[in-house]
């Protein structure tokens, strides 16, 4: 499962780089919950942030500590969230992510045998 979510992430990078050249630059926040609350922990200072367009949908992974951003989140440890800013909805893909502080890209991110 690790090999196949550091595919993703790799994929996902490339997309994320093609589309962030053809983008205008703008800042929306993303840590959200499906109402536009914000969460109630940090999110995506490191880790984990990538952002893919598709025929006009703009989907965000982000690393979060935040506990309410979906629902029946245990807290206290970092997920991986899919933000789909197009339609308004988030959800976790991963629950319990390890991320070592000194790296700063998503494949230095694996889920916890938790």
């Amino acid at each position: 499962m690790m090999r196949s979510l550091q595919a993703l992430t790799r994929s996902l990078a490339a997309a994320a780089a093609l589309a962030a050249a053809a983008r205008a630059q703008d800042t929306t926040q993303v840590s959200v919950d499906d109402a536009g609350d914000p969460g109630n922990s940090s999110s995506g200072s490191e880790g984990v942030e990538i952002v893919v367009e598709n025929a006009g949908t703009v989907l965000v992974f982000f690393s979060s500590y935040a506990s309410d951003l979906v629902p029946n989140d245990l807290g206290g440890k970092k997920d991986l969230f899919l933000r789909d800013v197009t339609n308004g909805t988030t959800a976790r893909v991963v629950m319990g992510l390890t991320c070592p502080r000194s790296l700063y890209h998503a494949s230095s991110c694996t889920p916890r045998d938790e």
